[in-house]
């Protein structure tokens, strides 16, 4: 599974084919991705797990990379980067990711307006701001203080004691 992700997976923009990565030509190589935003500060974590050759390891790394909202570089680039220098290989340029994906990019609310209800802004495809403003709602069938508790513990339900 973990060289699958490498070959078609969430690493095989940066890994490319092996016509293209000598690395990949050689050898298998197995890799794990995963990422994680933060808030304060705002930045976005990447990471990549991996070792190579697949057969018979001869080296495991996992790399970790934090970028802001100016930059973007994947772990697997820079874990591509580290089997490639391990192994002799030539370095290569990372791939040009979108910065998003769909028609609205969520953005942490910077304040909060009536009752302590945080305001989330919708952004256009564009990434501009519109301007416009949404509270967020709850759930339809989340109510507070509804439904009857799931278990109930009181003395007078026990058996004798």
């Amino acid at each position: 599974m973990m060289v699958k992700t490498v070959e078609m997976g969430t690493s095989h923009r940066t890994f490319g084919t092996p016509d293209r990565t000598p690395l990949l030509h050689d050898m298998d190589v197995a890799g794990k991705t995963g990422s994680l935003s933060g808030w304060t500060p705002a930045v976005h974590f990447e990471w990549f797990a991996g070792v190579a050759p697949v057969g018979s390891p001869r080296l495991a790394l996992s790399a970790l990379v934090v970028n802001d909202n100016r930059w973007k570089i994947k772990g697997s680039y820079v874990g591509k980067e580290a089997f490639n220098s391990y192994f002799g290989y030539p370095s290569s340029m990372p791939p040009v990711y979108g910065k998003a994906r769909g028609s609205r990019k969520w953005t942490r609310p910077v304040s909060t307006q009536g009752k302590g209800k945080p305001v989330v802004k919708a952004k256009s495809k564009k990434g501009k701001k519109t301007g416009k403003t949404r509270k967020r709602v709850p759930a339809k069938n989340a109510k507070k203080g509804s439904g009857k508790p799931l278990a109930v513990n009181s003395p007078a339900s026990g058996s004798g004691g």
